[in-house]
C-alpha cells in the first residue's frame, strides 16, 4: 500500500521535481496509527478527544508524529461539505547526525466527496521548514489520483531539528450513511551522514455512519470488546446493539462519557430475543451499568436512548460470561 501511495504522490501531485533531487537508499514505513469515529447527524460542534500518535526512534533520529481529530462541526459551508472534522497534525523530528531534507504531508481518499484544506488559524508552526508547494480543495487542479491535499516543506539550511503543526479541514460530503476512510501520511526525507533515507508514517482515519437506530439495524457487538467514540443526542435519539448469548450466561454492559462538555442523559435498556424489555432504567444516566442473567438463547438487544438535546460521544463495553 505504501508503494502505491508514493507512486500517487509522484504522478498525481506533480512533485517529482522535489523528490528527484535526491536518491533514496532506504525507505522505512512505520505501522499505521488509527482513529475511528461514528459520524454524527444533525448540527454538532463537539470535541472528539482522540490522538493517534507514533514515536519512532533509531540511532539516526527521533520522530514524534501525531494526528488529532480536534472538533467535529456539522453544516459547514466549506467546499459545500455536509460536515467537517478539524484535524491537528504535528510532526517533530530531531536528527542525531545529518539533517532533514524535506517533509511532505498528504491526504488520500478514493471518494471524490472528501475534500481537505488548511484551516486558517494563527497557531501554526514551521520550525526550520519552508513551504515549497501545497494544494487542497481550493486548488484541486494540482491534485491527481486519490490525493485530496498535500503540503511539501523543504528543510532550511540543512536543519537537524524541524517541527510542523497545522490544522486541516476534512470536509465530508455525501449522505450520512456513507463510510469515509481517509489516509493521512507524513514522509520525512533525511540525510544520515552518508545516504538519503525516507521515513513514512501512515494514519488511517475512519468515519463510519450512525445507522443503528432501530432493532432491525442494530449493530452486532462482540463480547469483551470496547467501542469508543459512539455518538448520541440531538437528532440521534437511540442507538441499538445486539449480541448473541446462551441461557445460563451473564451479560455485563457498561457505558460512559469521556469527553468535555455536558453529556446527554440516557436510559439504557436491555431486550430479549423476542423484543421484550428486560431491563429499563428508571432514571436518566450519564454513566451506568447493566448486569443480567440470560434465560433465553439468541440475540439480545441493547438500547442507549437519549431524551436530551445535549450531544456527545460515548464508550460502550459489553461482556458475556459463562
Amino acid at each position: 500500500m505504501a508503494v502505491v501511495l508514493v507512486a500517487g504522490v509522484l504522478a498525481g501531485l506533480k512533485l517529482s521535481g522535489f523528490f528527484d533531487q535526491v536518491v533514496i537508499a532506504e525507505t522505512i514505513t512505520l505501522e499505521p496509527a488509527t482513529w475511528e469515529l461514528e459520524r454524527p447527524e444533525g448540527y454538532v460542534d463537539l470535541d472528539i478527544g482522540h490522538r493517534a500518535e507514533n514515536i519512532a526512534a533509531s540511532n539516526e533520529f527521533l520522530a514524534n508524529l501525531s494526528a488529532t481529530p480536534w472538533s467535529h462541526r456539522d453544516g459547514s459551508e466549506l467546499c459545500a461539505a455536509v460536515d467537517e472534522i478539524l484535524v491537528w497534525f504535528t510532526a517533530k523530528v530531531s536528527m542525531k547526525s545529518g539533517f532533514v531534507d524535506n517533509l511532505n504531508v498528504s491526504f488520500f481518499e478514493s471518494n471524490d466527496l472528501v475534500k481537505v484544506d488548511s484551516y486558517y488559524y494563527n497557531d501554526k508552526e514551521y520550525l526550520n521548514l519552508k513551504i515549497e508547494s501545497h494544494a487542497g480543495c481550493n486548488n484541486a487542479w494540482l491534485l491527481g489520483n486519490d490525493t485530496r491535499a498535500f503540503v511539501f516543506l523543504k528543510g532550511e539550511s540543512q536543519p537537524k531539528n524541524v517541527s510542523f503543526r497545522e490544522i486541516f479541514h476534512l470536509c465530508l460530503q455525501g449522505s450520512y450513511n456513507q463510510t469515509h476512510q481517509v489516509s493521512l501520511r507524513v514522509e520525512v526525507t533525511y540525510f544520515n551522514g552518508s545516504v538519503f533515507k525516507r521515513l513514512i508514517q501512515p494514519f488511517e482515519l475512519k468515519v463510519s455512519p450512525d445507522d443503528n437506530n432501530t432493532f432491525d439495524t442494530a449493530q452486532e457487538v462482540a463480547g469483551n470488546e470496547t467501542y469508543a467514540r459512539l455518538f448520541i443526542g440531538g437528532y440521534d435519539v437511540a442507538d441499538f446493539y445486539k449480541i448473541q448469548a446462551r441461557q445460563g450466561q451473564t451479560i455485563n454492559i457498561h457505558f460512559n462519557y469521556t469527553l468535555y462538555g455536558v453529556p446527554p442523559l440516557v436510559y439504557p435498556c436491555l431486550y430479549d430475543p423476542s423484543g421484550a424489555p428486560r431491563v429499563i432504567s428508571d432514571k436518566p444516566l450519564s454513566e451506568g451499568s447493566i448486569t443480567f442473567s440470560i434465560d433465553m438463547d439468541g440475540y439480545w438487544f441493547i438500547e442507549i436512548h437519549s431524551y436530551s438535546s445535549y450531544r456527545s460521544f460515548y464508550m460502550l463495553k459489553v461482556d458475556v460470561e459463562g
